[in-house]
């Protein structure tokens, strides 16, 4: 399949949901090969892509802190029967 196709296949994706990591990172690297060949016109781009990959980074990290930190907790399952009315 050509790269025209596979960009339009991954755009029907990102226009029916949430774009995955695998096409943040293969547009992260195009914008910075565009930045790269072109100078500061693409910057704008890189720099977006720059930030959703570092928020998704954070927010990752930040859900795998929690995670832990609910595991180490006495009685971390949650038990509804003795929930506050």
């Amino acid at each position: 399949m050509d790269e025209t196709k596979q960009a339009g296949k991954r755009a029907s994706r990102a226009t029916a949901g949430t774009v995955s990591s695998g096409d943040l990172t293969t547009a992260y690297r195009i914008a910075a090969n565009l930045v790269a060949d072109h100078g500061d016109t693409y910057l704008p781009l890189f720099e977006r892509l720059d930030l959703e990959i570092t928020a998704r980074d954070e927010r990752r990290a930040i859900l795998d802190r929690a995670a832990e930190v609910a595991k180490q907790a006495p009685g971390h399952a949650r038990d509804d029967s003795q929930s506050p009315s």
